[in-house]
């Protein structure tokens, strides 16, 4: 079983607040700040494909990246572009902690996330009330929310089957 926890896996800046505000540079080497950039462009793709554990706290329906991550784990590409996995696709597990409640959060969780398109995913996220520590974190996941049906839809077109097909990938 692999396990990828975003904090483990992306090399973190660890400046406090107070440091950032003081303009401390930041404790990355320039090779993790790279890599840490290009992988918070990418990460969508891991909550698009891998089985997601949504941990549930009262405050998981307030924050940016939680939501997000929740919505993508939701989700299921197809010809038609980015849409609602079906039941029997379902790749996330809501788990609740704390004074969150079994039944109070995972539902409100499933009823904002499960059905919301791309256009209305990218609205939710946007508002202010929406929080996130880093808010060019939030305005680059934003542009890819905006993205994301157009590239399901290139990644499921007959020439992307055909690219496959030609390169020896057995499609079924």
């Amino acid at each position: 079983v692999l396990l990828w926890y975003d904090y483990w896996c992306m090399p973190q800046d660890l400046r406090t607040y107070a440091d950032k505000q003081a303009g401390r540079p930041d404790t990355r080497s320039p090779a993790d700040a790279t890599r840490f950039t290009w992988m918070l462009k990418n990460v969508n793709l891991l909550y698009l494909g891998c089985s997601v554990l949504c941990l549930v706290d009262i405050s998981y329906l307030s924050r940016f990246w939680t939501q997000f991550e929740a919505w993508l784990s939701m989700r299921q590409g197809s010809t038609g572009g980015l849409g609602a996995a079906h039941e029997s696709r379902r790749r996330y597990t809501i788990c609740c902690l704390h004074n969150a409640t079994q039944g109070n959060e995972d539902v409100k969780l499933r009823q904002m996330w499960e059905s919301v398109s791309s256009e209305e995913a990218h609205a939710l996220l946007s508002k202010p009330d929406v929080t996130v520590t880093n808010l060019s974190d939030k305005e680059t996941q934003l542009v890819k929310v905006e993205q994301l049906d157009g590239e399901m839809r290139a990644a499921y077109s007959a020439g992307a089957a055909e690219a496959l097909k030609a390169s020896g990938v057995r499609i079924e």
